[in-house]
């Protein structure tokens, strides 16, 4: 049969397929960009959404030292990274794009 197509960001399938070296390659490059993204909008925090089960502990931990190693000394000490406490907060995003963009609501 045919293979299931794997979106990138798909990170169940790529653990169970591909192993734990996939979910660690995810975090090189999730957490390698917050930095910039930081800096360059200059946040005062930083919020995940996705599945507690996988961004929770070691992902947010390596988000924060990314964001402390690749930023100058104490500037952005006090930024915090932390999951999202809406499990929708997503599709919310996405229907407000639609609203927007079709409706002329915002």
């Amino acid at each position: 049969g045919k293979a299931k197509k794997v979106d990138a960001l798909d990170l169940p399938v790529l653990v169970e397929r591909y192993s734990t070296i996939a979910l660690i390659a995810f975090i090189v490059v999730a957490v390698s960009g917050i930095a910039r993204t930081v800096v360059a909008l200059d946040l005062a925090e930083v919020v995940i959404a996705g599945p507690a089960d996988l961004f929770d502990g070691v992902f947010l931990d390596a988000a924060t030292r990314a964001l402390h190693d690749r930023t100058l000394e104490g500037v952005f000490a006090d930024v915090p990274i932390r999951l999202s406490d809406q499990r929708d907060i997503v599709v919310r995003g996405a229907v407000v794009t639609v609203l927007a963009a079709q409706l002329g609501v915002s």
